[in-house]
């Protein structure tokens, strides 16, 4: 197969500004790009401006998410001020910023990346498509995704509402300040706030949470691709205790196979490809600058990429979700229930049909709750499998386990497994250089990539 270089220019339905592109070869990934060309220089508008308006300014950095922003520079001025927030602040703030989050990520599903699997009428948003669009619902499904498109522009209106109601408006708001919120709980407010989250909360449960497991169902075989690095952090959102070392989403990390704690202090800038000096490269949040450089050697994109104690994390809905272990939504426990009489299903394939299960978690409960054959393919095992070399560069964790399953006897599968771990926690570091003079496999390894 001859080298063929894919780009996506703009990267549209986010803001227009990114350019991806990747080069396969023989049906690999051999080299990738994310380039942001525009500088937005948000770092440079904030010298020499009186710290409180900065809730105001790094705003304007998203209308989708702005609120996030104001909460971030509300918790780095109460942070370098030593501010207090009160009990009703907190309540404040997490109620305009939990309305921000539902409609953006109803924004998120229906908006943005339904029209890639939705086949709407051939008018506006839903065409422009792509030449060959991967289109799978059965029709019934299809048209409950067209018709909850519509219906889910009102519900983010209600949203919107939400957000204005303690928030003064949307998308920018003016309610998030250092020390707490602007305006008032009062009894008429937190009424109409909780009326239209019943709404919204309707709508999520009966419509939005089952079309989402639906179209999940049809496109299986997408989980088993851009599963990224299976790193993942959170600094910790929506904070239900006035001393902020209790939130409803906590804060983590996933790193190596392990939940470890959160340290901001390991959060460091990569900018080896950015059109930024090196001079900021490795610094932490409290020292990093932006200092522009377009003649930089090598250098493609405005983007910068962060790094946790030196290794690429992803951070996000789904990271949020991953550190916080959260339990299977109504859904999934509706389906447990009517289905399997509210019993944890001894089979494999029933494990996946499950909503929120994939094949580690199915593995994981085969072997370590049933005692069967059983081969959880988390980054020990993929990285180990290849280094010993029992796979040959293939990081896809099923094409992983299909290929171990050739190699290792089923009774043997799920001890196997645990073994790698252990083994990559103690001996065939993955942070650190192996230490292969103690490793038992020193003879026999192939030591790929050391």
């Amino acid at each position: 197969m001859a080298k063929a270089t894919i780009a996506i220019d703009p990267v549209t339905r986010i803001e227009g500004h990114l350019k991806a592109q990747v080069v396969v070869e023989n049906g690999k990934v051999v080299d990738a790009h994310l380039t942001g060309g525009m500088f937005r220089g948000f770092e440079q508008i904030l010298k020499g401006r009186d710290p409180r308006d900065s809730t105001q300014i790094v705003q304007r950095i998203c209308g989708v998410c702005p609120t996030s922003h104001a909460m971030a520079s509300a918790l780095a001025q109460e942070d370098a001020f030593n501010i207090k927030v009160t009990g009703n602040g907190r309540i404040t703030r997490n109620l305009i910023l939990g309305a921000n989050y539902l409609q953006s990520h109803i924004l998120h599903f229906y908006h943005l990346a339904a029209l890639d699997f939705v086949a709407g009428p051939d008018t506006a948003p839903f065409v422009p498509r792509f030449a060959q669009p991967d289109l799978r619902l059965p029709p019934e499904a299809n048209k409950v995704g067209v018709d909850q498109y519509l219906e889910a522009l009102e519900v983010r209106r209600i949203a919107h509402e939400m957000v204005a109601l303690f928030g003064g408006r949307m998308p920018h708001v003016q309610g998030i300040v250092p020390g707490g919120a602007t305006e008032m709980p009062t009894k008429e407010a937190l009424l109409e706030y909780a009326a239209r989250f019943k709404k919204v909360r309707q709508f999520i449960v009966e419509k939005y949470l089952p079309i989402t497991y639906i179209v999940g169902s049809v496109y299986k075989d997408l989980f088993e691709q851009g599963q990224g690095v299976h790193g993942c952090s959170c600094f910790g959102v929506f904070p239900m205790t006035d001393d902020g070392k209790t939130h409803l989403l906590k804060a983590g990390v996933f790193l190596n196979g392990r939940d470890v704690e959160f340290d901001p202090k390991k959060i460091t800038e990569d900018l080896k490809y950015a059109w930024y000096d090196d001079a900021t490269t490795g610094k932490g949040a409290d020292g990093a600058e932006t200092n522009p450089n377009l003649d930089k050697k090598d250098a493609y994109s405005f983007v910068k990429a962060p790094r946790y104690d030196g290794e690429v994390i992803e951070v996000g809905p789904a990271a949020r979700m991953w550190v916080a272990n959260a339990p299977l939504s109504e859904v999934g426990v509706k389906m447990l229930k009517e289905k399997y009489q509210g019993k944890v299903p001894e089979d494999f394939d029933a494990l996946l049909e499950l909503p929120g299960v994939g094949r580690k978690s199915a593995n994981l409960v085969m072997g370590d709750v049933f005692g069967q054959p059983a081969i959880v393919t988390d980054t020990h095992c993929i990285r180990l499998a290849n280094r010993i070399g029992l796979v040959d560069g293939i990081r896809e964790p099923k094409k992983v386990e299909m290929a171990l399953w050739k190699l290792i006897p089923p009774e043997e599968s799920n001890d196997f497994c645990h073994r790698l771990v252990d083994h990559g926690r103690a001996v065939c570091t993955a942070r650190t250089a192996p230490y292969c003079d103690r490793c038992c496999l020193n003879d026999i390894c192939k030591k790929a990539g050391i």
